[in-house]
C-alpha cells in the first residue's frame, strides 16, 4: 500500500497552475483530499478515492475516483460574481485475474478518451458528437 501523499493536478488555464489536494481522512469509505487555498477548511474542491476489493472468487475489484472543483468568477473590479463547481466521476472495474499490463492499458485508454477531440468538444463546448 502506498503512503498517503498530496495529489497535484494541473488545471486547465492557458498557463496551467498546479492544484494540490491534501489528504484529510476517510469519509464513508472514501479517502478524501481537499484543495485548501488561503487556509479554507472545507471540501468545496476535493478528490475522493475508493478501492473495493473483489468480494468472492471471480468478482471484479472496483476503483472509484471523483474530483469536484470550485471556480470563482470575478468582475473587472475584483468582486466575486458567482461560484461554479464541476464534478467528474470515474469507475474502473478490474477482473481479479487481470495483469498489470491490462490495468495499464485501461488507464491509458481512459486518459486518452478524455483527451479525444470529440470528448473535449462535448465537455468544453457542450457539443455532442451527433445531431440531436
Amino acid at each position: 500500500m502506498s503512503a498517503l501523499a498530496p495529489i497535484a493536478i494541473l488545471d486547465g488555464k492557458a498557463t496551467p497552475v498546479s492544484q494540490t489536494f491534501t489528504p484529510v481522512g476517510v469519509m464513508n469509505g472514501w479517502q478524501a483530499y481537499a484543495l485548501r487555498p488561503s487556509g479554507r477548511n472545507d471540501l468545496a474542491s476535493f478528490v475522493m478515492l475508493r478501492f473495493r476489493e473483489s468480494g468472492s472468487a471471480g468478482q471484479p475489484a472496483r476503483i472509484d475516483a471523483k474530483i469536484k472543483y470550485l471556480t470563482t468568477m470575478v468582475d473587472v473590479d475584483g468582486n466575486t460574481v458567482k461560484k461554479l463547481s464541476c464534478m467528474s466521476e470515474h469507475t474502473f472495474t478490474l477482473a481479479p485475474n487481470s495483469e498489470t499490463s491490462h490495468r495499464e492499458d485501461i488507464l491509458a485508454l481512459a486518459a486518452n478518451l478524455l483527451a479525444n477531440a470529440q470528448v473535449v468538444d462535448l465537455i468544453e463546448n457542450l457539443i455532442p458528437p451527433y445531431d440531436v
